[in-house]
C-alpha cells in the first residue's frame, strides 16, 4: 500500500510564486497564510485553516487543511506544511535547515502541537485562538493544557499571537457562511 497526497494546484502556485520573495514582517507572512486559507475555503478543498513555514524571511512550505478532501483525519494545515517541508529538505528534523517558524491561521490543535514539538519548529505565530475557532465554527480544537505557552517555551518554542485576528475571524465566518462541514468525530463530542 502506498500513501499519496493530492496538493491543491493553488498551493503549488503560491509556493512557486513566493519562494524567492522576502517576507520581512509577521503581518506579511500571516497575509500569505490568510490568502491560502481563503483559497481553501473558496475551492472547497478543506477546512478554514492554512499554515506556512518560514526560515527567517524566506518561505519554506505551505499547507492547508485537507481532511475532507483527502479523507485523512490528520491532514491539518500545519501537518501538511510540515510534511511538505520534510520532503523538500529530505529530513524529519526541520531544525536541520535553520530556525523554522510556523505561521498558522489558528492556534494549533493538540495533534498539530505534537508535530510542532517533534519537527523542530522554534516559533508559532497564530491568527486566531483555539477558543475563537470553537466559538465561530464548532470545531473541537482538542484538550486545553494549563500553562501551554510556558510548557512550549520550556521546549524552546516561542508562541506569539493573535496577529491579524480580525482577518482570521472573517475567514472562519466565511467558511460557516459557505456551509463548510464541521467534521468532529462522532465519538468525540465536546461536553459542556
Amino acid at each position: 500500500m502506498e500513501l499519496e497526497l493530492q496538493i491543491p494546484q493553488y498551493l503549488n502556485t503560491e509556493l512557486n510564486k513566493n519562494k524567492l520573495q522576502k517576507f520581512t514582517t509577521d503581518e506579511s507572512k500571516m497575509n500569505l497564510v490568510h490568502k491560502i486559507t481563503h483559497h481553501n475555503i473558496a475551492s472547497h478543498t478543506g477546512g478554514p485553516f492554512g499554515a506556512a513555514l518560514f526560515i527567517k524571511d524566506r518561505l519554506l512550505s505551505l499547507g492547508v487543511n485537507l481532511v475532507i478532501n483527502q479523507e485523512i483525519t490528520c491532514l491539518h494545515a500545519e501537518i501538511v506544511a510540515i510534511l511538505l517541508a520534510n520532503k523538500l529538505i529530505h529530513s524529519h528534523d526541520l531544525s536541520s535547515c535553520g530556525e523554522v517558524d510556523l505561521y498558522t491561521s489558528s492556534f494549533p490543535c493538540g495533534m498539530c502541537l505534537g508535530a510542532v514539538i517533534w519537527s523542530g519548529i522554534k516559533r508559532i505565530i497564530y491568527s486566531t485562538a483555539s477558543t475563537t475557532v470553537e466559538k465561530y465554527t464548532g470545531f473541537d480544537e482538542g484538550v486545553k493544557v494549563v500553562n501551554l505557552k510556558q510548557q512550549l517555551l520550556e521546549r524552546g518554542i516561542i508562541v506569539n499571537g493573535p496577529i491579524l485576528e480580525d482577518q482570521g475571524v472573517e475567514l472562519l465566518k466565511l467558511y460557516m457562511r459557505n456551509k463548510g462541514p464541521v467534521y468532529n468525530s462522532a465519538n468525540n463530542r465536546l461536553l459542556k
